[in-house]
């Protein structure tokens, strides 16, 4: 039997003119204005549910580790990196952080690699576009919108260990004093999950 899902939405309060960073306390509610596009399920053997999230981010400063199996400088690219609080199905609201690598003209990124944290510390894991390249990849800097996709979910901790799926994310980026900040929404699916742990 399918459940409706549906999720409080956060609305950020764009037209904050100082430039600073949007932070978890600044947040009231979202509403998606960017692309919403839908991914399509791969066929497997494994029961696939809905998925979505939206959410804020901002963009961090300091050094940037990545996760282990991915490595920018082989690809001759430049790394970002940011954090965010996201309302997302089976997690409810939680804090998640990426890592962007960049081709050398900051023309798109090569690849995503990231996680989410539940608030009971279950982790999933997400990285992208893999071999086939992105089958979205769309930024207007001077409106300040984004879509990219796929992106593929790699596994996780708790009742996500194993979790295999994918989603595409759109979203609004605004370049203020301080830096990078935005929207994220997400559209996908994902495996059937355990129950919280």
């Amino acid at each position: 039997m399918r459940k409706l899902v549906v999720l409080p939405l956060l609305l950020v309060p764009l037209a904050c003119g100082d430039g600073n960073p949007l932070q978890p306390d600044d947040v009231l509610s979202l509403s998606p204005n960017g692309p919403s596009p839908l991914v399509a399920a791969e066929q497997s053997a494994t029961k696939t549910v809905p998925f979505k999230a939206s959410g804020i981010w901002w963009g961090l400063t300091g050094e940037i580790i990545e996760r282990e199996g991915f490595n920018c400088a082989d690809l001759g690219g430049y790394l970002d990196s940011g954090a965010g609080v996201i309302n997302v199905t089976h997690l409810g609201r939680s804090n998640y952080s990426y890592v962007n690598c960049w081709d050398a003209d900051f023309e798109t990124i090569l690849y995503q690699t990231g996680s989410v944290t539940a608030a009971n510390g279950d982790e999933l894991l997400w990285d992208g576009p893999g071999e086939g390249g992105w089958d979205v990849w769309a930024v207007d800097w001077e409106a300040g919108t984004y879509a990219m996709g796929p992106l593929s979910f790699s596994g996780g901790t708790g009742r996500f260990e194993g979790a295999t799926g994918a989603f595409v994310s759109s979203g609004e980026a605004i370049l203020g004093e301080s830096g990078w900040t935005g929207t994220e929404h997400w559209e996908g699916v994902i495996s059937s999950v355990g129950p919280a742990k």
